[in-house]
């Protein structure tokens, strides 16, 4: 209870600001992500409180159960003297136990300490080390000038919005450091715009996983065995692999509920989901090149499904009438895919199972939306678009066809300036409302900020 009630007075979350992300964007888009408009900070602290009430093994499951058993019976004994207290019998032994007292003072004491120095050592382990923003409370012998001591259980180490061109190309960190292959029992790993290694794949317990790759320098393969080994994850997040002509196995994650798949230009084929019986949340934006899906019948379970920019299976015949006419099959205004072609009616695969139908229908709303058009998406930073900016945000920058443009840092990219409608008209209705971060009336006067 005591856990619960610091994670709610904690954590703060401006839901009014993600009110307007969800209805000014489009359905799958990155800003409508919740874990991306929480403070990464407050999310690391609150995600270890709440993981201390779950039951990780069988030793926890046995030990809880053993102290609540063992409870109940001191409970209801008590319970029965106080009702019968003629069953009490005068104890033979003496009533002051001093040396036993004296026992229980010392070992409190001794647990204070420990506590005390657990926590003084392990913060002073860890103090080089900022971007450390959970750590273990360890009893630390400190050495001097040791960087490698720090017990750390959460890592935040990044920059969502540089602010000039060389922060950007030439980022501090574009690798995953080698040192990480020794935490074996990662659990969270977020990276944007870095690149990952093929070791990624020992992380057999990870639970979320969010990676974004470079529009620049994009992934062009991911190990075909990556996702085998890891049932515990329950998040995936991969976005702007471009290049990308095939996608691993799914079926080793029996776990997942979510997963986001953005910007696979290149991609020619989805993978089964055989095995996602808990699926959740499919979001499917920019494959242009997919011309169908594989069943569906085992994700039953979807709460949410989201199809977002050119869907070649949804005009191409595979949901039943070919209609080349859509402008979901024509050549794509932004990433320039060729026009799709009508599947051959007398094809024996690629045909869409009732399952499938069933909740392509359910979810039409949101499913075979309509096509990325030129200024709506945001590509990578230059230095001629960031140059205006000057690193300040949702600043007025000039265009040569005196188009609307802002300056914004889409996706965590460089700030730079785009004539995306959705940002400029995101931050005027967060200035509007005085939600979101404060506004500087010098930078900002054209979006309404006095």
């Amino acid at each position: 209870m005591l856990v619960v009630v610091y994670c709610l007075s904690a954590f703060t979350f401006d839901r009014t600001k993600f009110a307007i992300n969800m209805e000014v964007y489009p359905s799958g888009w990155f800003e409508q992500t919740a874990s991306v408009n929480a403070d990464p900070v407050q999310v690391a602290v609150i995600y270890k409180s709440l993981k201390s009430l779950r039951i990780m093994s069988v030793l926890e499951c046995l030990s809880r159960v053993g102290v609540n058993v063992m409870f109940s019976f001191r409970s209801h004994d008590i319970v029965q003297l106080s009702r019968r207290p003629r069953r009490l019998r005068s104890s033979v032994y003496p009533k002051r136990h001093r040396l036993g007292a004296l026992g229980l003072v010392l070992y409190a004491l001794l647990v204070v300490i420990f506590v005390e120095e657990s926590m003084r050592t392990s913060a002073q382990a860890c103090q080089p080390h900022p971007e450390c923003v959970v750590n273990a409370h360890r009893w630390t012998i400190l050495q001097s000038s040791s960087l490698t001591q720090c017990p750390c259980l959460m890592l935040i180490d990044g920059d969502i919005a540089p602010k000039t061109f060389d922060e950007w190309i030439m980022p501090k960190k574009r690798e995953l450091p080698v040192e990480l292959r020794r935490c074996s029992n990662l659990r969270h790993l977020s990276l944007a715009y870095t690149n990952t290694q093929a070791w990624m794949k020992e992380f057999t317990k990870l639970e979320f996983l969010h990676v974004e790759s470079k529009v620049t320098s994009p992934m062009v393969f991911l190990p075909d065995d990556i996702f085998d080994d890891m049932s515990s994850l329950t998040h995936v997040h991969l976005a702007m692999f471009a290049p990308m002509a095939k996608l691993p196995s799914f079926q080793g994650l029996t776990g997942l509920k979510s997963i986001t798949l953005a910007a696979f230009l290149a991609l020619q084929e989805f993978p089964l989901l055989t095995n996602l019986h808990n699926l959740e949340r499919l979001v499917i934006v920019g494959l242009p090149s997919i011309d169908s899906l594989p069943d569906l019948a085992p994700v039953q379970s979807l709460k949410s499904f989201v199809v977002s920019d050119r869907g070649t299976w949804c005009c191409n015949g595979f949901l039943g009438d070919c209609d080349l006419s859509s402008d979901k099959c024509m050549v794509h205004p932004v990433w320039g895919t060729p026009a799709a072609t009508c599947l051959p009616s007398n094809r024996t695969e690629k045909i869409a199972t009732p399952a499938t139908l069933e909740l392509v229908q359910k979810f039409a709303p949101t499913v075979c939306g309509p096509v990325l058009r030129p200024g709506e998406l945001e590509g990578p930073p230059t230095p001629d678009i960031m140059a205006p900016c000057n690193g300040t945000l949702y600043r007025q920058c000039p265009t040569p066809d005196n188009t609307e443009s802002m300056c914004y840092n889409a996706r965590f990219m460089a700030i730079a300036c785009t004539t995306n409608p959705f940002p400029i008209e995101m931050r005027r209705r967060q200035i509007a409302q005085g939600v979101g971060d404060k506004c500087d009336p010098e930078a900002e006067a054209w979006l309404g900020c006095t």
